[in-house]
């Protein structure tokens, strides 16, 4: 069910519509590096892949999680022999968060002198998991979480095209859709992974598909935002003063705190 070109992609016409960035860039045929961000789900490594191929370049990947600055720099000697060559490079970085100051320093010279087209994509805000150097190289394009109307979309294409959903004959009651597409909260592989259990007659009462389980899921994703917005945000007061006191901070928590949120000492 991967997508096989631009316009099947779900959920970012703001960058793959008629008039989206991506969508101009690739007319021009000029892409730049970027910061693919977006929840899971949403398309950001498909998106660079796809990219890629109507580019004609040579698609390269690297995980932040298992590569570090030896494989980078071994990658990056490769890719300048291809350039002499004339073959065009894009490395994308998943993860790239992940990667430490040292290692994201190791990109700057290379996507600089255009040695590579870099796309990193994450899930957490690039304005404070890239280093400011690299951050500065590239444009950041912002991946939504999928809608509800896109979600729909997608289950009833996967029953009609996925072969083993067509082998095992699933028919989805109302009830199961909307709890489907509550669990998947705008990922499109979540949401696939929980239909095929359940055309393979996984008992509803399991927690991801139980009342209570959404219930658990939507509060779960609440803490997780919640926790994110608290790493992004810098607490200042009223005059703009970067608030340094633990009662300052007490004092702008105190939203959080009702919810059962405790502020960090």
């Amino acid at each position: 069910m991967r997508p096989e070109s631009l316009d099947q992609i779900l959920g970012q016409t703001h960058l793959l519509g008629k008039k989206g960035t991506l969508q101009r860039a690739l007319a021009e045929k000029n892409l730049p590096s970027a910061i693919f961000w977006g929840p899971p789900g949403t398309g950001k490594t498909t998106c660079a892949r796809l990219l890629s191929e109507a580019l004609e370049y040579d698609f390269r990947t690297l995980s932040a999680v298992t590569s570090g600055v030896k494989e980078l720099k071994a990658f990056l000697t490769e890719a300048r022999i291809q350039r002499q060559s004339g073959r065009a490079t894009l490395l994308f970085i998943d993860e790239i968060h992940r990667y430490n100051k040292a290692q994201q320093d190791a990109l700057l010279h290379a996507v600089e002198d255009g040695t590579v087209t870099f796309l990193g994509a994450t899930t957490e805000n690039p304005s404070f998991e890239v280093v400011g150097p690299l951050l500065s190289r590239c444009l950041v394009f912002r991946f939504d979480p999928l809608s509800d109307g896109d979600l729909e979309f997608l289950v009833n294409r996967a029953l009609e095209e996925d072969e083993i959903l067509r082998n095992l004959q699933v028919t989805l009651a109302d009830g199961t859709r909307f709890r489907l597409m509550s669990h998947a909260g705008g990922d499109a592989r979540r949401l696939l992974n929980a239909l095929e259990l359940t055309g393979r007659r996984i008992d509803e009462t399991v927690f991801v598909f139980s009342g209570a389980g959404a219930a658990g899921i939507a509060t779960a994703r609440f803490f997780l935002a919640l926790g994110a917005l608290r790493e992004n945000l810098i607490m200042v007061d009223s005059r703009g003063v970067l608030c340094r006191e633990r009662s300052d901070f007490h004092s702008y928590s105190t939203p959080t705190n009702t919810c059962g949120s405790r502020p960090r000492r």
